[in-house]
């Protein structure tokens, strides 16, 4: 699908006029920002075949969640025990991860989004690869982009956990790898501020990873559609009845949830590897099952039974499509070594692989596209993971099974096997 995006500064009274509607002010109760919003909108009948959304219109996005959260503070453990503190040797050693440098290439790079006050500090990168990457020289940095005026504090007391742990993960754990830091700022129009500023990169900035995400029902279908974009992305389980339409209490959230994304959503945990309790893996109730996981989804729901019937939509997109590692990881925070938990820890990680394995395929041929299908046709180079389950929504979750499952997705990745089946 291609669109076009077409842009106009319009006074509030000409917006109402033109689209027939009535704008008002909204705040937030919690952050306080305010938005420019209208309840509905129409337009008409001659353009309707040519506008897939008049944006921001009805939308109530609210803001990203970013879930990642300190743990434990300790100072980094003395020989190897990737059980009770995972760090880029353990990812090495787990996923097979080369551990020579990349050859430095303009076209190959790792974009890390970021939103409102998410600042990753250059300070703790420096140390948390001095401290678990010690042979790196130079030493590993990034460079920035801001959105819509955002900026990046270098202040230590306003460094952002998830913000470090995405730019440790990539920066940090790949050589040679450009890596980009998007902070896109809070108060305005997420995600369509950066999806629009991700189209306009020539060359594309090749891997987009976001650890955020947004429940699916704040925005409408067409908005949704609207949205895609090929990025590695994490996502959350959410509870509750927000809206009459939206029927299902373990539902689903965006951008995960559409079939053009590449979810790396799954957490797993420990070296006998097993599902981490958190929540994570949903069924969409925007998107139908993907033609590329039908197979795979099919067989988990024959398997699962009745189990949670009613609470989610069998026949929605479903995700994870992959997982990694999603506890005890070790980060650097204001000049500290500490731990963090979350789902979205897997998203930088999985970034830094198809990184490495672009370094690989520029040689040869081109850069990875679109991931998913060669995810689900190619089920043997992944590790499965059929121990565990992911609870929330007042409910036991659903259970790892062998194959596909909405709890680590196909599996977690091997670097070796992955790259074979590229015949790279």
């Amino acid at each position: 699908m291609s669109f076009a995006v077409a842009y106009s500064e319009l006074e509030v009274a000409q917006l109402n006029t033109l689209v027939k509607t009535e704008c008002h002010v909204y705040s937030n109760l919690t952050t306080k920002n305010a938005i420019i919003r209208a309840l509905s909108y129409s337009v008409p009948n001659i353009l309707v075949p040519f506008l897939n959304v008049v944006f921001p219109g009805a939308s109530f996005d609210g803001n990203p969640s970013h879930p990642a959260l300190p743990s434990t503070t300790a100072p980094p453990l003395k020989g190897a025990d990737c059980n009770r503190q995972v760090t880029p040797a353990c990812l090495q050693q787990l996923y097979g991860i080369p551990t020579e440098k990349a050859s430095p290439r303009p076209d190959n790079g790792i974009a890390v989004a970021q939103f409102g006050e998410q600042f990753a500090n250059h300070v703790d990168l420096d140390l948390f690869a001095a401290t678990f990457h010690s042979d790196v020289n130079p030493r590993p940095k990034f460079t920035k982009n801001f959105v819509d005026g955002n900026k990046n504090i270098q202040d230590p007391a306003k460094t952002g956990v998830e913000a470090n742990l995405d730019i440790q993960y990539t920066a940090g754990l790949v050589v040679n790898v450009s890596n980009v830091f998007v902070s896109v700022g809070e108060s305005l129009d997420i995600p369509t501020s950066l999806v629009n500023y991700l189209i306009k990169q020539n060359p594309p900035l090749c891997v987009p990873s976001l650890s955020y995400a947004f429940d699916e029902y704040v925005m409408s279908s067409s908005e949704v559609k609207r949205e895609r974009a090929s990025l590695l992305l994490p996502g959350r389980r959410r509870c509750g009845w927000p809206a009459k339409q939206y029927l299902h209490k373990i539902r689903a959230n965006l951008p995960p949830s559409c079939p053009w994304v590449t979810a790396a959503v799954g957490a797993t945990t420990g070296q006998i590897v097993t599902t981490a309790a958190l929540p994570a893996g949903a069924f969409s109730s925007y998107f139908h099952t993907a033609d590329y996981q039908q197979n795979a989804v099919n067989s988990y729901l024959k398997q699962l039974g009745n189990t949670h019937d009613g609470l989610f939509n069998r026949s929605g997109r479903d995700f994870p499509d992959i997982s990694a590692q999603g506890e005890n990881i070790a980060i650097v925070l204001s000049g500290n070594i500490t731990s963090i938990a979350d789902t979205s820890a897997s998203t930088p990680l999985v970034a830094s692989i198809v990184a490495l394995l672009n370094d690989r395929l520029l040689a040869k041929m081109g850069l990875l596209g679109f991931l998913n299908p060669l995810i689900y046709t190619r089920p043997n180079i992944w590790n499965d993971v059929t121990m565990g389950t992911n609870p929330s929504c007042s409910t036991t979750g659903f259970p790892a099974m062998v194959g596909w499952d909405p709890v680590t997705g196909i599996g977690t990745p091997n670097f070796d096997k992955w790259a074979k089946a590229l015949v790279v």
